[in-house]
């Protein structure tokens, strides 16, 4: 009787629950002969580093794509949230979110780390940008009908909308803005027996292309973009809280993020959630910063060289006004 071997993927989890020098016997096993030689090796397969690396490839693009829709909206709406600039925002995330659409169908992703940060990260962005850009052609054609002396209580009405919305879903809004992790792999694990679903707009959503809390977080996104707009101080249409754009390479500014942080310069905040305030102010839009800073914390010769160049140039500034 042949005998199939089993899917790498799906027993990499038991290869991370062996003993270690089990581990290491098997592997020193499978270089040696290429080949299982039993069931038990069978079982205990290594991961697919192939199929992993495809599935890389998918993150890779998947925030490409998020970040080339980031800087398109950006140029776009430079000059304010005119009709014309919303509606061709909605067709741009839209292309945006098809293409994220065929990525996870045509390729998949290779293990559940990869999954949860999808759903949780890079499809509630863009599909939240879909949701704020919607909203807002509907409140801003209201007004234009309505009258523009009615907009203040309009959007007091929309604000209050909103807030009903966040009381509604407390507990999961608390876990969206602290950036909370323990419950990622029930809220952002695709279910085994895939079927579709009712949305919060009761939509009727394929369940292979999203999550029920990815949607929720997605509007979490949108609801948090609205309300910034429709404070009094933002009728300039501009989200970000300066023009400034950061110029400088993005590590560095991971460097100077993580050591923020690092002295509590905000209070108690989440990390995640001083990046993206950050992000907002000087417009620029970080991928990974986990993986930035595992990097930075792995660097053999100097692991801070931006802050060691900060502090150098602003005692060398310092000198040249000791000489004036």
């Amino acid at each position: 009787m042949a005998l199939v071997p089993p899917s790498p993927t799906v027993f990499s989890g038991k290869w991370l629950e062996l003993e270690q020098p089990k581990r290491e016997w098997i592997s020193s096993l499978r270089g040696l002969i290429g080949t299982f030689l039993s069931n038990d090796l069978m079982y205990f397969a290594l991961p697919d580093t192939h199929h992993y690396h495809i599935n890389q490839h998918l993150m890779l693009q998947g925030e490409a794509i998020r970040e080339k829709l980031h800087q398109q909206l950006l140029q776009l709406n430079v000059t304010g949230f005119t009709f014309k600039n919303i509606s061709a925002s909605i067709d741009i995330t839209k292309r945006s979110l098809h293409q994220l659409n065929e990525l996870v169908l045509t390729q998949g992703f290779g293990n559940s780390e990869e999954e949860i940060y999808y759903f949780k990260s890079v499809l509630p962005d863009v599909f939240g940008h879909l949701i704020f850009y919607l909203r807002l052609i509907h409140i801003e054609s209201s007004i234009s009908a309505i009258g523009g002396l009615m907009s203040a209580q309009f959007h007091e009405k929309e604000k209050h909308r909103i807030q009903s919305y966040f009381e509604r879903h407390l507990h999961l809004y608390r876990y969206y803005r602290l950036g909370l992790t323990y419950l990622d792999d029930k809220y952002f694990m695709r279910p085994i027996h895939q079927e579709q679903y009712l949305a919060d707009n009761c939509a009727l959503l394929d369940s292979r292309l999203s999550t029920p809390m990815s949607q929720r977080f997605a509007r979490f996104k949108a609801y948090d973009m609205l309300m910034e707009f429709l404070q009094p101080s933002a009728n300039t249409g501009q989200l970000g809280a300066t023009n400034l754009v950061w110029a400088a390479q993005k590590v560095q500014l991971a460097e100077l993020i993580y050591a923020l942080d690092s002295i509590k310069a905000f209070g108690n905040v989440n990390t995640m959630v001083l990046t993206d305030m950050i992000c907002k102010c000087w417009n620029v839009h970080l991928s990974f910063i986990h993986k930035t800073f595992e990097e930075i914390r792995l660097r053999k010769k100097n692991r801070t060289p931006f802050l060691d160049h900060l502090k150098l140039c602003l005692l060398q500034r310092m000198e040249q006004d000791d000489d004036k």
